[in-house]
């Protein structure tokens, strides 16, 4: 079974470097959160990175799982995942640093190894292990989701969150309004109970504010929640042949095997194409905030909306930024990976999200020249990449 879920795990990965990974350099090495994840009522902003030493929260039916967290190391593809406030790294020994709040600079999340993917969302973050297990990341503690299994990918909006198993079904929970878990929930959901409705071979999942996207194994993508009125899914008309999809507070996102990026929301499901922006091979969102992000096939990032607006209301380049492989969205911050394995960051960093040891004053001040996250110790740089430490 495990061999089975590691099969399908690195298909699923593999699928998502045309999320959120380009090909500015051997992107086989690198890979980038796009399964972004979220969850309601679950962690609170002002503790969302204090992951000093996380008590393990196991659940009853679950010993065998819990046992495996001191399991031998494995080996993982290197990932960055961006958050409201907060920011991931997956390193390739299956660990987790985390900066962001209480950090500036990144820091091991302890008692969590083995994990394959990691997605982080408004306030909370998610973990994937190499099991198919997903695991919860709070302020100071570290909580198996129950009734999981089986999983090949998360995502997360700015208060609920996603979970792909490897038959095709898509599980929810979180905060029940409008519709966006999938099913009908009168109030919130802390435990996953039963799979969206009316969906089958999904292969990639995304999730907002209030909506919630899948695509299909067939180029076709179907939404729920706010953009649509209710839990039932529907599918986007006039998009077809998508390879991504992602989504932020207001909008969702499609990037088509064209190159071509489009995008739709604020209560509807017509999607228009982001003008100005063309060789595109990897997208992310802020499910937290109102921006969103693209990575070309030169390695070059752009961005729009929210934060990070020129008055033009297209797409604008990020300045002194090249041979990024890889890209993520936070709240009010953008996080790259390049192909040396160096990660860097711009935007608001009065949380320390931007991962340089500083932090500024306030949320009004924005940084948007790129600077270099440090690595743990302080002494030097941080380097995700196992080729090129």
């Amino acid at each position: 079974m495990k061999k089975r879920l590691l099969i399908m795990l690195a298909m699923v990965l593999a699928l998502s470097m045309l999320v959120a990974c380009g090909n500015g350099g051997d992107s086989s090495d690198y890979q980038i959160n796009n399964y972004q994840a979220n969850e309601a009522n679950q962690i609170n902003d002002s503790n969302a990175s204090d992951f000093e030493t996380p008590q393990v929260e196991t659940p009853q039916t679950s010993d065998e799982s819990a046992q495996s967290m001191t399991a031998a190391p494995m080996t993982a593809t290197p990932m960055i995942a961006a958050g409201g406030s907060h920011t991931l790294a997956l390193q390739d020994d299956g660990t987790v640093l985390a900066w962001g709040g209480a950090n500036s600079a990144p820091a091991r999340v302890e008692n969590l190894t083995n994990v394959a993917a990691i997605v982080a969302g408004g306030s909370n973050s998610l973990a994937l292990r190499d099991d198919g297990t997903v695991w919860t990341l709070f302020g100071s503690s570290l909580r198996q989701v129950e009734n999981l299994e089986n999983v090949i990918a998360i995502t997360a909006g700015s208060a609920h969150s996603m979970a792909l198993k490897d038959d095709g079904t898509v599980w929810a929970w979180g905060d029940h309004r409008n519709g966006r878990l999938g099913f009908d929930a009168r109030s919130n959901v802390s435990t996953p109970t039963q799979p969206v409705s009316g969906l089958a071979n999904v292969i990639a999942i995304a999730a907002g504010e209030g909506q919630s996207i899948a695509l299909q194994d067939d180029g076709t993508v179907w939404t729920w929640g706010r953009d649509v009125g209710g839990y039932i899914p529907a599918q986007v008309q006039n998009l077809e042949n998508v390879i991504a999809i992602a989504a932020n507070a207001p909008d969702s996102i499609a990037l088509r095997n064209d190159g071509t990026v489009w995008t739709w929301g604020r209560g509807g499901i017509t999607p228009v194409q982001v003008q100005d922006l063309a060789n595109v091979t990897a997208i992310a969102a802020a499910s937290a905030g109102d921006h969103s992000v693209a990575l070309r096939n030169d390695g070059t990032v752009w961005a729009w909306g929210g934060i990070f607006r020129d008055g033009t209301g297209m797409p604008m380049q990020v300045e002194n930024l090249t041979n990024v492989t890889a890209i993520s969205a936070g709240g009010g911050h953008i996080v790259a990976l390049k192909n040396d394995g160096t990660v860097w960051a711009l935007g608001i960093n009065d949380r320390g999200q931007l991962g340089d040891g500083t932090r500024t004053d306030d949320s009004r001040t924005i940084i948007l020249t790129p600077v270099q996250v440090i690595d743990p110790d302080g002494t030097g740089f941080l380097n995700i990449a196992p080729n090129t430490r």
